[in-house]
């Protein structure tokens, strides 16, 4: 499957315990080709949780 010239947004939300779930399937949309958006909520960029610290999770759906 090739996911060549789409953009996709995705949202992260207050769910943090599905984001290490998430970003396995992001990094495979980027490597069939799609331009990957990732929109976040205040609450992810803003909360630590013992799922992770914001500022890393962050970092991780950014890169």
């Amino acid at each position: 499957m090739s996911l060549n010239n789409l953009n996709i947004g995705i949202g992260f939300t207050g769910s943090h315990c599905t984001f290490d779930k998430l970003i396995p399937e992001i990094e495979k949309m980027i490597s069939l080709g799609a331009a990957v958006y990732p929109v976040i909520t205040p609450s992810v960029k803003y909360t630590d949780t013992r799922f992770g610290k914001a500022e890393e999770w962050q970092k991780k759906i950014t890169d």
